[in-house]
């Protein structure tokens, strides 16, 4: 997008303006990404599955319960163990629920039944909205962490602005060929025990972002289409209703620059959405190459495209996931009523994914990017002039 272009997308709200970045921040090699907002994500993630399987597990144990004795047969030891059962499900997830909340009368009574009933009735009305609540709080965790990425965006960027004005004002020729010792940045060039040119690193990378990052959110976006789809039709969200639309990626992706090796695997706890919620593994072993080469303009431009690529890709990603979290808040207002049909377990399974893969895949792009700047501008920092 060119300049006048872009600044006409920014007044119209198309696009939103990258913020501020300190280049001198990164020259010194801090991290242009901040990890709270990872962290922050995984919690509030597995708060809002915890409390979609407590109102599932919930709603179908009580619903057994009160269909398996009647009226006549209710009497205290039926309540005790109705109790009893209530609390074991909120104590799986660590929650010990007050007894106010489950409290009834131990005599009986075919009264006692009809009592239970309305208790369960005001538990799972309250379990319901926090529910609605724990979504909108991901939603918002969403909406936070967008903003984290479009500073790590903005990053990228700027790399981009910095080293083709310093490359355009340089006009001499390096003093050296190579640098000596191990620089830490040297750390992108290494993939999978291979030591990598710079600008096939930037390739694989921009590659591996445009594929997995975008697709990512786009693939849990469909899904979540898939359940608005079926409650509007009435029908109940079952791991039925996503035939033909779990096959999000395959296992094992492998290595990426920077020694990481990036494993997508399917969730154990869940064998039965399987694919459907899948989580992303990084592992890292930092390699780092001896004596690099000091690169020529010529190779800087090359990094420069390459790195252009992946600041596209990144923006891209940035752009879906933010897009998705509006849409998902839409989605999240049309539940209005307490109905198990919508399949909170599946629901909050499906929802909580929908940024791992950006949540992972973003900073890794942005530090190997990072790398191949501190590396390219360390060659620039050479040259005689």
């Amino acid at each position: 997008m060119n300049d006048l272009l872009e600044s006409y997308a920014i007044e119209a709200n198309l696009i939103e303006p990258e913020p501020h970045v300190d280049i001198g921040l990164i020259e010194g090699g801090q991290l242009c990404f901040d990890t709270q907002p990872l962290e922050e994500h995984d919690s509030v993630a597995e708060q809002l599955t915890e409390v979609g399987a407590v109102f599932e597990s919930l709603e179908s144990y009580t619903s057994k319960f009160l269909d398996l004795v009647s009226a006549e047969s209710w009497n205290g030891l039926t309540t005790q163990q109705f109790q009893l059962g209530v609390k074991a499900i909120f104590g799986a997830v660590g929650f010990n629920l007050a007894d106010s909340m489950i409290e009834l009368s131990t005599e009986s009574s075919e009264d006692a039944k009809t009592q239970t009933e309305g208790k369960v009735k005001g538990l799972l009305a309250r379990m319901w909205e926090a529910f609605k609540a724990a979504i909108g709080s991901f939603i918002e965790m969403i909406l936070r962490l967008a903003d984290n990425y479009g500073k790590s965006v903005g990053a990228v960027g700027k790399m981009i602005t910095t080293l083709k004005d310093r490359l355009a004002s340089n006009k001499g020729a390096p003093t050296k060929s190579k640098f000596t010792g191990s620089p830490k940045w040297t750390a992108y060039m290494r993939m999978d025990g291979e030591t990598l040119m710079p600008e096939r690193s930037l390739a694989i990378t921009a590659r591996l972002i445009t594929e997995l990052g975008g697709d990512w959110v786009k693939n849990y976006a469909r899904l979540r289409e898939v359940i608005g789809k079926t409650i509007e039709a009435g029908k109940p969200v079952t791991v039925e209703s996503f035939k033909g639309n779990n096959a999000i990626y395959t296992q094992g992706i492998g290595p990426w620059p920077g020694g990481a090796f990036v494993t997508i695997r399917d969730d154990k706890n869940q064998s039965e959405l399987g694919m459907l919620t899948q989580t992303v593994h990084v592992e890292r072993k930092i390699e780092l190459v001896t004596n690099p080469a000091v690169l020529t303009g010529s190779e800087i431009n090359q990094l420069i495209d390459r790195m252009v690529s992946i600041h596209n890709a990144m923006r891209a990603v940035h752009s879906e996931l933010g897009f998705e979290a509006r849409s998902l808040k839409r989605f999240a207002d049309s539940l209005k009523t307490t109905n198990a049909k919508v399949g909170p377990q599946v629901l909050s399974k499906i929802i909580s994914r929908i940024a791992v893969g950006p949540r992972t895949l973003l900073p890794l792009a942005g530090g190997i990017v990072q790398d191949a700047f501190l590396h390219a501008n360390a060659s620039l920092r050479s040259y005689q002039n």
